[in-house]
């Protein structure tokens, strides 16, 4: 397995300013913006193989929202592993091999046949775009 060296700069550039945003005081961001802040956190999570701590007691519902998002963002491997997560969960005790299924799933999605960083990163450059004040034409 090849060590992960982080986001992409693009997608680190624009989560940057959405971060600065917030340390500013901004409270509300568009679904977009959160979008991409959870896929970067959550991608971030598996690939540094700290999911289990990042889903916390919120599992399902973490996993349910990451579906959500990669699905959004087009991987649709990554949502379909989320997926089986979920139902992987259902099937478990409380707690009862919750790391090993964690660790499983970080173990599938590092290898994943797909191609998340640049997704992640085609999604911040179109966010990125999105947040540029549209210049008025000038009629004549």
């Amino acid at each position: 397995m090849i060590a992960w060296s982080g986001h992409h700069r693009q997608t680190s550039s624009v989560l940057l300013a959405l971060l600065t945003d917030a340390a500013a005081g901004r409270k509300e961001f568009t679904v977009s913006e959160r979008t991409l802040i959870f896929a970067c956190e959550f991608w971030a999570a598996v690939m540094n193989r700290t999911l289990a701590h990042h889903l916390g007691r919120n599992t399902s519902s973490r996993l349910r929202a990451a579906e959500q998002v990669f699905s959004a963002i087009g991987a649709q491997n990554v949502a379909t592993v989320l997926r089986q997560g979920q139902l992987e969960l259902q099937k478990l005790s409380p707690q009862a091999g919750f790391q090993q299924m964690a660790a499983g799933m970080e173990a599938c999605l590092a290898r994943i046949d797909e191609p998340v960083d640049n997704l992640i990163a085609l999604y911040a450059i179109d966010l990125s775009c999105e947040r540029l004040p549209r210049r008025k034409r000038k009629h004549s």
